[in-house]
């Protein structure tokens, strides 16, 4: 009896590991299933997207090559002599529309692939004022129409050459101009543009653009980066077709940056955007020939000022911030190498001090000066700035990292 309950025990425990790897093999086989469907899934929507991307650039080339044949015929036509005050006015209208359509198209497209992520940021190296000069000359020709004041500020330590994407760049600058030239009707937009550099290969750029517009609500600054999202309600302005700053703020990511936004309903609306690039590269080694070095350790001072001899610079010493000051005032230099911490007067008060004796000696050209300092918190960075200096470059110094900061200074300044 025992014998026959074991057996009985055996064949359900048999029937129950049955059915187990019958369910197990099942499941093995949906998975599968489920597996080749989801690979079909990602080929076809891999197809779609290589046929929207067709797609996409076949409408770009059908519309945009009758636009440019537009435009080539305008700008022909504006070299005439022939044109009464009438025609002049109505060819630039003809242009100025044209612009405008095809810009609106980039922006679509350019969205579009945002979305679909097939767009590609082309990293080149730049002049980032010669870039933005035709774009801010446009809108300031544009807010002097509507008799706004318009303020372009560069600061004083935007390199020669920088290392990203220029069209993108322009891209985000465009679409903040234009929302600020939308909807202000009145006072002034200005737009400023610092830098910091965060070590010796990268600068972060910050873009600011302020109005007096409208202002934007705080409903509504929730939505302003949402494509189609408009952040004003007054249908009877010309709202666009509402991707420019969702498409901004796109663009801002896939460069690795940030963008905020502050404003207060009539008094007016800022953009605050960081964008991180590289330096750049050029040739200024000829015109930084002669270098002040401010360094109290003596054993620092003796060390870099032997590593620049032996790059064919040549060397002054000054053993801490009055000393530097006083040899500035009586020599020219090219630049300045300026250690921070230092007894007597630290660098931020010899930098000030050199700076205020440039204003005053309007002869004399004024020195690059680079900090040579251990502190690269952005604090410190913003101080760096006000004291007039306009590098810096962590410490202990190196030759390296020295001649691809002196590769982007720009000597026109």
């Amino acid at each position: 009896m025992k014998y026959i309950l074991h057996s009985k025990t055996k064949s359900k425990a048999e029937v129950s590991n049955s059915e187990l790897l019958k369910s197990y093999r099942e499941l093995s086989e949906e998975y599968n299933k489920l597996k080749e469907k989801n690979k079909e899934l990602e080929e076809a929507y891999r197809n779609t997207i290589n046929v929207n991307t067709q797609l996409s650039g076949n409408i770009s080339h059908e519309i945009k090559t009758p636009f440019y044949g537009i435009l080539n015929s305008v700008s022909l036509l504006k070299d005439s002599d022939n044109l009464d005050s009438e025609d002049q006015y109505n060819i630039n209208v003809i242009e100025q529309n044209s612009q405008y359509l095809i810009t609106t198209l980039n922006d679509l497209l350019d969205f579009y692939s945002l979305e679909n992520n097939t767009i590609k940021l082309n990293t080149v190296n730049f002049n980032l004022k010669s870039e933005l000069a035709p774009l801010l000359n446009f809108y300031k020709t544009k807010a002097e129409e509507k008799e706004l004041e318009f303020v372009i500020k560069y600061g004083h330590n935007i390199p020669k050459y920088l290392k990203g994407d220029p069209v993108r760049i322009k891209q985000v600058v465009h679409q903040l101009l234009s929302n600020a030239l939308k909807y202000t009707d009145k006072g002034r937009i200005s737009i400023t543009i610092n830098g910091y550099n965060l070590d010796y290969k990268t600068f972060d750029i910050d873009i600011v653009v302020a109005d007096t517009g409208k202002g934007i609500d705080e409903i509504q600054k929730e939505k302003i980066w949402h494509m189609f999202s408009f952040n004003r309600t007054d249908t009877s302005l010309n709202v666009g077709i509402g991707i420019g700053l969702s498409l901004a703020k796109e663009l801002i990511d896939l460069m690795k940056g940030r963008i905020v936004v502050d404003s207060k309903i009539d008094i007016g609306t800022t953009f605050s955007a960081t964008i991180p690039l590289e330096l750049g590269v050029s040739d200024n080694k000829e015109l930084y020939k002669n270098i002040l070095l401010v360094e109290d350790n003596i054993i620092n001072q003796k060390l870099t000022k032997a590593i620049l001899d032996r790059q064919g610079f040549n060397v002054d010493s000054a053993s801490n911030g009055k000393i530097g000051v006083d040899k500035y005032r009586q020599n020219n230099y090219d630049l300045v190498l300026m250690d921070i911490q230092m007894p007597i007067m630290d660098g931020y008060e010899s930098s000030r001090l050199i700076r205020e004796y440039e204003k005053i000696n309007p002869l004399k050209k004024p020195a690059t000066i680079i900090a040579v300092s251990a502190n690269s918190d952005k604090n410190n960075l913003r101080k760096l700035n006000e004291a007039g200096i306009d590098f810096f470059i962590n410490k202990p110094f190196n030759i390296d990292k020295f001649s691809v900061l002196l590769s982007n200074l720009d000597p026109s300044k």
